[in-house]
């Protein structure tokens, strides 16, 4: 291998981890803001949103507009949230990557039965999928390793925004 093909591998690789660090990070500003247009544009064609290791259920696989749809009805009853997504350690084998972050997110709702926080500490395993030289999300793992707070805040707002 020549150097100048040496040189230009690594910056390609510094490259593609800078860009897979942005659009995870970017994951839960898009979030927190209900950008849900713009999350569409970052999520793969078929994505799977796997959060079993939280409540037990089977991972989804499905859609961009599929995620929308399972989660902007909650997340806008919230009066607010904040996902903090930090520590990318990034792999990439060709046009796939992984990329597992650390997590801290905030969810904020007033309510008549408890507190009106719950945070859950944990990490993020995203898998990545280079689609026409942009990397996009396929697969979201949500890995739990602690929470505080009121987490019926989520069924709550479930609730009121299905009753809407």
């Amino acid at each position: 291998m020549t150097a100048a093909k040496e040189s230009a591998d690594t910056l390609r690789v510094i490259k593609d981890k800078i860009d897979i660090a942005e659009v995870t990070s970017e994951f839960g500003l898009v979030i927190d803001t209900h950008d849900w247009d713009r999350l569409k544009t970052i999520l793969a064609a078929k994505v799977v949103i796997d959060y079993s290791l939280l409540h037990g259920k089977d991972p989804v696989r499905t859609d961009p507009q599929g995620v929308v749809d399972m989660w902007a009805h909650v997340l806008e009853a919230l009066k607010s949230t904040q996902h903090l997504i930090a520590g990318h350690l990034v792999t990439v084998d060709g046009d796939t990557a992984k990329c597992v972050t650390n997590l801290v997110a905030e969810h904020y709702l007033p309510n008549e039965s408890g507190s009106p926080n719950w945070t859950l500490g944990g990490r993020y395993a995203f898998g990545l999928v280079r689609t026409d030289g942009t990397w996009l999300i396929s697969e979201v793992v949500l890995i739990p390793t602690w929470s505080t707070g009121n987490r019926t805040i989520m069924q709550l707002a479930g609730s009121r925004n299905s009753t809407k």
